[in-house]
Order: C-alpha cells, then structure tokens, then sequence
C-alpha cells in the first residue's frame, strides 16, 4: 500500500510539474494580447494628435492667404491715394485743370489731365521735378484743340492723344526721341505739327503724312 500511494503522488506531482509551463504560457499569451490592446489605443492617440496639427496647419495657411489679400487690398488704395494727391497738388493750366502724374527716375511721367478743351500746355516742371515724358493713353479722347508739349519731354506714350478728335496743331520740341504708336490717330484732319526742322518729330510727322511748321 505504501509503494502504492508513493506511485501515486509521483504520478500526481509529475502532471503537476507539466501544468505550470502551460499555465505560464497562457499567462504570457494573454498579457501580449494585453500589450497589443494597449498598443494599439497609443496609436489611435497619435493620429487624432496629428489631425488636430494639420487642422491648425490649414488654420494658419488660411490666416496668411488673408492677411496677404488684405496687404494687397491695401497697397491699391495706398496707390489711389498717392494718385489723387498728385493730382491735387499739380500745377493747373490756365483754365483751372490739374495734370495726374508719376515718376519715372528721371522726372515725372504725366499720366492724365481733367480738362476739356481750349489750349493745352503741358508744365515743363511740376515741385521742381521735369516732365519728362507723356504716358500711354494719357490725353487719350480729350478735347484740346492746341497742346504744347514744353522743352525736355523725351516721350510720347502709345495712343497718348488718340481721339483728340479737335486737335489741330501740337507744339514739340527737339528733346522728343520718341513718339509711340497711335500716339495721334483719330485726330482732327487738319492736325499740324509744330516742330525744329530735322528733328525727330518733323521725321515723325513726315513718316505719317502730318504737315509741319517750322518752330
């Protein structure tokens, strides 16, 4: 009986001993799983962490487009009051009408003019600055029947006095080098230039069939 109950507890401690290495698996297996479980919400984590940074990326992105709208905004209207400042400030021909221009690095480029008709002569100086040349468009559809264009005046913009339609005679000095395209079309027929025989604007007018007089 002895050697019977001895067999038996062997037998028992023996399966025992097998047990405890499965029972350790298990509990290893499960705290992996536990591990991923935990794993997996640091990762979910991570990427509501970055959709709220590229959210805020897109904010401040939008913020600059704006700011950057409102700086242009700005710089136009900074402009259009420059403009109309010059304008106010200009020397006035003899009927009260002011002259808009701008500089050029060289003197100032007049850019328009708010009167109709009668005689126009254009300021060799404006503050101290020459006027130096006339800008594309600038008389364009006025009524002037007489402009002088003073002594220092390098340029005659495209289409300056385009549709000047009672335009009948224009003084230009020698200092003019250059006259652009259109600069008188749709003129009176009668239109007559005014100019020093031989210089660019007598060649000028001959190239487009205008009849000159000697200054």
């Amino acid at each position: 009986m002895k050697r019977k109950n001895k067999s038996v507890c062997a037998f028992l401690l023996a399966v025992a001993l097998l047990t405890v290495p499965l029972s350790g698996g298990c509990m290893t297996e499960k705290r992996s799983l536990g591990g991923d479980a935990e794993s997996g919400g640091t990762s979910g984590e991570t990427a509501t962490g970055t959709e709220r940074i590229a959210a805020l990326e897109r904010q401040l992105e939008a913020l600059r487009e704006e700011q950057a709208l409102k700086n242009g905004a700005y710089e136009a209207r900074i402009r259009e009051l420059e403009r109309a400042l010059s304008a106010s400030d200009a020397p006035t021909a003899s009927d009260g009408s002011t002259f808009t221009y701008e500089e050029n690095g060289q003197g100032l480029t007049l850019t328009g003019w708010n009167g109709k008709g009668g005689t126009l002569v254009i300021p060799q100086a404006i503050e101290g600055k020459p006027v130096t040349a006339i800008a594309d468009g600038a008389f364009r559809d006025c009524e002037p029947e007489n402009v002088t264009i003073p002594d220092g005046v390098r340029a005659v913009g495209w289409f300056a006095f385009s549709g000047c339609y009672r335009l009948t005679s224009v003084t230009l000095p020698a200092s003019v080098e250059s006259i652009g395209y259109g600069a008188f079309e749709r003129c009176s027929s009668a239109l007559r230039f005014i100019c020093p025989a031989g210089s660019y604007a007598a060649k000028y007018a001959a190239s487009y069939g205008i009849p000159t007089s000697a200054q």
